[in-house]
């Protein structure tokens, strides 16, 4: 394990993991990169994980340069550290669309799991790269606040579970439940692209249907009816 500014970085497993406690004035939950609040802990931390098949040992390449294969971890490190303060770093710029589409098996950014579809959207913008995964594009208004909160407990689950996704709660501004991986500030890589929209794959296929029955208020779910069993959490009642 090494530390840097009071950060640590560590392997783990097949991931590559720089982790921080949480700050009084810790930056937007939602801010560029991958940095996200896991709360399992304690006390509670933000982590930035990088999958180590993307990562190379070495020097720094050209910089802005589309990668075909691993990038460098002093490259993939300054990444985390650039944006740790919730800046998008200066002068960085996403890759060109016709660049990331050259990446992109046909059909990859199609998500299905047990009759569930649901289309990614790659975001490309002066100053952010990053995949979104709609859960749940809208939430019903009739919606029980137990239901709520159960999809609140299986959105936190899921970035718990998943390195690099982020998820949005039920009750945000749009109101649904999304995923995102966001890249902006990474070096143009499509081995890190790739990991990204895989892992909202597996996300996807991991919870789509559970989501789906906890969002429509047209299908009776016992255990979240007033009077229903109370297990530790309410995801436990139908996972």
């Amino acid at each position: 394990m090494y530390r840097r500014d009071g950060a640590t970085f560590a392997v783990s497993g097949q991931w590559l993991v720089l982790s921080e406690p949480i700050q009084e004035c810790a930056p937007p939950l939602f801010g560029p990169g991958l940095w996200k609040t896991l709360s399992n802990g304690t006390p509670p931390r933000r982590v930035f994980e990088i999958p180590s098949w993307t990562a190379l040992g070495g020097q720094p390449g050209e910089g802005g340069q589309a990668e075909l294969g691993p990038v460098p971890l002093a490259t993939l490190l300054g990444w985390a550290l650039a944006v740790r303060g919730g800046a998008v770093p200066a002068g960085w710029q996403p890759p060109a669309a016709d660049v990331v589409r050259s990446w992109l098996p046909p059909g990859a950014l199609t998500m299905r799991a047990r009759g569930y579809v649901r289309q990614t959207e790659v975001i490309l913008e002066p100053a952010r790269w990053a995949l979104r995964l709609p859960i749940l594009p809208r939430l019903a208004e009739d919606l029980s606040e137990p239901r709520r909160r159960a999809l609140e407990e299986l959105s936190v689950e899921a970035q718990h579970r998943w390195g690099m996704v982020r998820t949005r709660m039920p009750g945000s501004p749009c109101g649904a439940l999304e995923a995102e991986v966001d890249l902006t500030g990474a070096p143009h890589s499509e081995p890190l692209f790739l990991a990204g929209v895989d892992v909202l794959r597996h996300l996807f296929a991991w919870l789509a249907e559970t989501a789906e029955a906890l969002g429509d208020p047209s299908l009776a779910i016992v255990c979240l009816a007033p009077g229903g069993a109370s297990p530790t959490t309410l995801t436990e009642r139908i996972l």
